[in-house]
Parts: structure tokens; sequence; C-alpha cells
């Protein structure tokens, strides 16, 4: 069933030529469903929760959020792809390969976790309520370090063990929440939520690992192998703190420009928006096979990514127009007259759509390209062009502004790889 929605466009992309299908299938199959799960369960949740709390205290919530995201990429520490592809290459030093990225990203969490905390407490906004939030919600950043088991599962196109987890542990606290909702309970409660999830989601992925094995034998740090992953992670670190400043310092701005009331506003039209984020699942499920494909076969694998990219740029294309046809009625029916300033923020926001999902693509395809550095050079340089836009745009035309600063960002940092020549093969 999951493995008949997506058939058609990987046997366009011709994958079953180059490795077992239905593994592919399968794989994409579960990050679909995790998907479609977490878009349903989400959107209600969202809505309930924006409903309840209004936009003053839901702008407060997503800033404390938006504000943990600028140090959470550091606690990823680059890793995730690139140990997909160390495992893909040499699956003879798992073991090793898993607790020495295991043990980079412990130091990497507790190294954002005080960052985090300190620059709250000295230069956060002034509301004590806020300042709570976030250090609740950044003790999750520790926890982050169990996903380099999700990291062996998807080298293993396994990716089912990680949503059996994941989604358990969201669904649970989906309706916890809601609970939370009808009794009526403080906003500190639901930062209490997230921190859960991020506990349970580690000791899930352990239990899931055990259950199938993965945690057998012995486990060592290798330094070769760490002096390698940090070799290899470190324009991905950078780059990812740059794109977290691109995708959420917007939020961050605006209340300081605003407050938190037009956070509220802003924040729930561009997590509708991200909703579409979810048909990235295409490139992230077939990038095992991408890395194997590039090493087999230059001339198709050149081939197919040109396909992939005509494929994205229609989903793109397809998603934003239904959005902007049916954003007024469903935001009128969902969340009422409190967020009618979301409704045109939303319709300029899906405008960057297609662009995400082929940046998205691209950054893939530079981790299998070992040109990582690029990606580095070109979310530097969309992190800065959002910051000039939004000090320009927030303050003349609010959130509508952040929105247009979002847009233009997206773009130039996407398309400015034309500037490397290097680079350019990709494409």
């Amino acid at each position: 069933m999951l493995t008949d929605l997506i058939k058609p466009l990987l046997s366009f992309l011709g994958i079953e030529k180059t490795l077992n299908l239905e593994r592919v299938l399968l794989n994409s199959g579960w990050l679909f469903l995790d998907n479609i799960i977490r878009l349903f369960i989400g959107l209600a949740v969202t809505t309930f929760l924006a409903r309840y709390l209004g936009p003053d205290n839901f702008g407060r919530f997503n800033y404390a959020l938006a504000f943990v995201s600028l140090f959470s990429t550091f606690a990823i520490f680059g890793l995730n792809e690139i140990v997909v592809r160390v495992l893909v290459e040499d699956q003879q030093r798992r073991n090793d390969i898993l607790v020495t990225a295991f043990s980079l990203r412990c130091f990497a969490g507790c190294v954002a976790l005080i960052s985090c905390l300190f620059f709250i407490n000295r230069f956060g906004p002034t509301d004590g309520v806020s300042r709570s939030l976030v250090d609740i919600i950044a003790v999750g950043l520790i926890f982050q370090a169990f996903d380099v088991i999700d990291s062996y599962f998807q080298s293993q196109l396994l990716s089912k063990y990680t949503i059996w987890v994941k989604n358990s542990i969201f669904v649970i606290l989906s309706f916890l929440k809601l609970y939370l909702i009808f009794i009526k309970a403080s906003l500190i409660a639901f930062a209490w939520v997230g921190l859960a999830e991020s506990v349970c989601g580690a000791i899930g992925l352990l239990i899931a690992a055990r259950a199938i094995n993965v945690i057998t034998g012995n486990f060592r740090f290798d330094k070769t192998i760490a002096v390698l992953l940090i070799k290899s992670c470190w324009p991905i670190i950078l780059s990812g703190i740059a794109f977290a400043f691109n995708m959420r310092i917007d939020q961050v701005m605006l209340e300081y420009f605003k407050g938190p009331h037009e956070v509220g506003v802003y924040s729930l039209a561009v997590k509708i928006s991200e909703i579409w984020y979810a048909l990235g699942v295409i490139i992230a499920s077939a990038f095992p096979i991408i890395v194997k494909l590039k090493n087999e076969n230059e001339i198709i694998y050149h081939l197919k990514l040109r396909q992939l990219y005509k494929v994205l740029y229609f989903l793109g294309f397809l998603a934003s127009l239904i959005t902007i046809i049916l954003a007024k009625p469903v935001f009128h029916l969902l969340f009422g007259s409190a967020y009618e300033q979301s409704i045109p923020v939303l319709m300029i926001h899906v405008l960057g759509l297609t662009v995400i999902l082929f940046g998205g693509a691209t950054t893939y395809i530079l981790i299998a390209e070992n040109l990582q550095k690029y990606q580095l050079y070109r979310t530097l340089i969309g992190c800065i062009s959002n910051v000039i836009f939004n000090l320009i745009f927030i303050p003349r035309w609010g959130v509508q502004g952040a929105a247009w600063a979002s847009v233009i960002s997206y773009t130039v940092c996407v398309y400015s790889i034309y500037l490397f020549k290097p680079a350019r093969k990709i494409l």
C-alpha cells in the first residue's frame, strides 16, 4: 500500500535498474507514512494549540522553539548525512563509526545547551516566561546524540524502526497536548512535553537498536574515524548553523522589532507552509542509492539527478498553487479571525517551496560529491542576505516583510551555487 504511492516516481527515476527497487520503495513508503501521520496529527494539534494560546502566547512558544533551533544545528554536528555516507562506504567498522559519532554529538549537544542558556539569559527578552520556555526546551539538545542510530537505519534502508519509535511517541504526546489544552494548562507545561519527546525518542531508538542487534560486539572510540568525520562535517556544521539562522532568525527578529503577537501570526503561517517540506522525503530516502549510483555509473547518475530536480520543481509548484487557492477558506475554518493576518503571510511564504525542495536535493548531492564546503558558502550567503532583508523589511512591512525576506533569501542561498564552478556539475 505504502509503496504504491511512490512506485511511479521511483520507476521514473530509474532506480530499479541500479538497486533493489522493493527496498527503496518500502523505505520511502515508511518515510511518507511518517510525514503523513505528522502532517494530520500535527496540523490538528497546532490548530487547537493556536486557538487556545492566542497569538501572543503562541508567539512566545514559537519564539522559544526558534531560538533553540539556532543552536540545534550545532548539536547535530553536521553528522547526519555524513554518517550515512560513511556507513554505506565502510560497513565493516560499523560499531566504531557509531560510537565515535555518538561521542562527538554528545560533546556538541552539551556545548549547544550551555551556549543556548547563556545567550537567552544574557541577551534574550526580559519576559521571564519566554526565557523559561527556552531553558526547558533546550535540554533536549543533549538527547539528539541518539539520532546516530537513525543514521544507521537510513544507511540500511531501515527507516521503519525510527518511524515506529518516534511516531508512537509523537502520537502519545500529541494526545497529551490536547489533554493539557482541555484542562487549560499553563504555557510552560507544553515546553515540558517538548522535552519529554526528545528524551523518549532517545530511549526508543536505543530499544529499537537492541531489538535488531545493532548494539552488539565491541564498541570503541576511534580517533582516526573522529578526525575523518570532523574533516568531512565541519562545513556542514557551519552551513547548518547558517541555515538555522536563515530559517528561524526571522521569528527572533520579529520578536525584537514587533513583539510576540506578530511572532504568533507569522509562525502559524510558516508552520502551515513548512508542511510541504515533507516532499523532501523523496531525496532523503534515495540518498544511500545516490551514493552507490555515483560510484557505479557517472552518466546515469547525472541523468537521474536532472529527472529528480524536474519532479521536485513540479511538486513544489503544484503544492504552492494548492496552498494559495485554499489558504483563505482553510484559515478561516481552522483558526478563526484571530489569525487573519497569517493568510497573506502564508501566500507569500509558500512561494519559496520550489526553491527549498531544489535546495534540499542539492544539499544531499553536494555531500555525495564530497563538496560540503560549497554548501557552507551558499548558506552563509543566504544567512547574510536574510538578516539584511529582515532588517529592511520587518520595520516597514511587519510580518509580510519577514515572509518576503525569507523567500528572497532562500532563492539567493540556493542559486548562489552557480557562483562556484566546481559545484556546478551537480546541476
